[in-house]
């Protein structure tokens, strides 16, 4: 990969949404929200103004991520803005097809122009920009990221030693991880389930297609969403889960290659990640100390570790330009959870001793209360998870004064989601 430029992204890496279903537009260079968008309502439903904007906002994406990795394959003609199939082909391959669907694009042809797709939404945008976030570095090899690792853990020794030890076990995590890259993910470590091969095609329906093929452990079925998931390379990635919930209709899957690569991509992700964010903060102590604060806290399994180092990442701009401080600032457009959220990130940088909500509540009620943000209704449970409605006024987001009270009723589900919503 070509030298990052952070900067092609600025205007997507800016947007605030107001929730996470606001869709994206193009005022003026800049990428603003336009409202909410439902699934309810198709692409017939929209006006030819509301579909030019949904193509010009999904435009400038493709555009700017272009510039950002150095992709070629953009070309203009007429006025018009169109994209050659390797071009598309790459950002998939790149982004990976849970975040960055080309078909999402309405690119047709060998060289076409954006024509249609789902709207951009906040949560979609910020979802890319996770993605690029880890990306940003370079590229991935085992033997550079070792050499890294090498470099790192005798300077985890000078640590402060009231979280000295949470940094090493984390970093003791990548070094598992590496090493299982290196010596045992295989291409056929993946293989088709012997009872599956054996079933006829009625029985087939009911059993796994595919299974984990270790020495000396046998087979482990691979089943979406099954407990058994849970427990997989457990041992081998430092007491790590790795799931493989996010690879959809598992067992239509043809070539086992499609699961080993899925498994290898998210270790990668966060040996990067980690190493990355170490050597980035060599000479900027005050985010190096939130960043050491912020590993004391990490819990989940590998996937949610990830994501929060990738947000670190976006949030201290380590992909290029200016450093700015992890704060709770809060945009005017910011919705009520979207701020009690920040203020729960900045509360666990400065206080990764205190991690329950009664410890942090009345700060951020202090933080909070009097200032003026579009108010949202919480629906759901710790079960099913919490769902951040906004609340309508005349056909508009209610803005008024946050209260004790409001931060009282939202942020215990926004504390829910934030540490268990994954």
């Amino acid at each position: 990969m070509t030298d990052f430029n952070a900067s092609a992204l600025q205007s997507f890496r800016n947007f605030q949404p107001v929730t996470e279903n606001t869709m994206a537009k193009v005022d003026g260079g800049n990428v603003v929200g336009k409202g909410e968008y439902s699934g309810i309502l198709s692409s017939i439903g929209r006006s030819k103004t509301e579909q030019a904007e949904n193509n010009a906002v999904r435009t400038q994406l493709l555009q700017s991520l272009g510039k950002a990795f150095g992709i070629k394959g953009m070309s203009e003609e007429g006025g018009k803005v169109k994209f050659s199939s390797e071009f598309m082909n790459k950002l998939e391959q790149l982004l990976g097809p849970k975040v960055f669907k080309k078909s999402d694009f309405g690119v047709k042809g060998a060289n076409g122009e954006v024509t249609g797709g789902h709207p951009l939404t906040g949560r979609r945008i910020s979802a890319i920009m996770k993605q690029v976030a880890i990306l940003g570095k370079g590229d991935f090899t085992t033997a550079d990221y070792k050499a890294k690792l090498d470099f790192i853990k005798p300077q985890l020794e000078k640590l402060p030693e009231e979280n000295r030890n949470q940094v090493k076990e984390h970093f003791n995590k990548v070094g598992a991880m590496l090493d299982f890259l290196e010596n045992r993910l295989t291409d056929d470590l993946i293989e088709p389930n012997w009872d599956w091969e054996t079933a006829n095609e009625r029985e087939q329906q009911s059993i796994p297609k595919w299974a984990l093929n270790e020495p000396g452990k046998g087979q482990q079925p691979l089943v979406n969403k099954n407990p058994l998931n849970d427990m997989l390379f457990k041992e081998e990635n430092g007491g790590m889960f790795v799931h493989l919930e996010n690879i959809p209709r598992l067992e239509e899957i043809d070539d086992p290659k499609v699961i080993t690569n899925y498994i290898r991509n998210e270790m990668q992700q966060f040996v990067k990640t980690s190493c990355d964010l170490w050597l980035d903060t060599a000479d900027k102590p005050e985010i190096r100390d939130k960043f050491t604060k912020l590993l004391g806290t990490l819990s989940g399994c590998m996937e949610q570790r990830t994501t929060k180092l990738a947000t670190f990442t976006l949030e201290n701009n380590l992909i290029g330009g200016d450093i700015k401080q992890v704060a709770a600032d809060h945009s005017k457009d910011m919705s009520l959870e979207k701020c009690i959220g920040r203020e729960i990130e900045a509360w666990m940088l400065n206080h990764p001793d205190k991690s329950e909500w009664e410890d942090m509540v009345e700060d951020i009620t202090a933080n909070l209360k009097g200032l003026k943000r579009p108010m949202v209704k919480v629906t759901g449970d710790d079960n099913s998870g919490y769902k951040f409605e906004p609340i309508m006024e005349k056909g508009k987001p209610l803005v008024r004064e946050i209260t004790a009270e409001d931060v009282a009723l939202v942020g215990k589900a926004t504390y829910f989601e934030v540490f268990y919503g994954g």
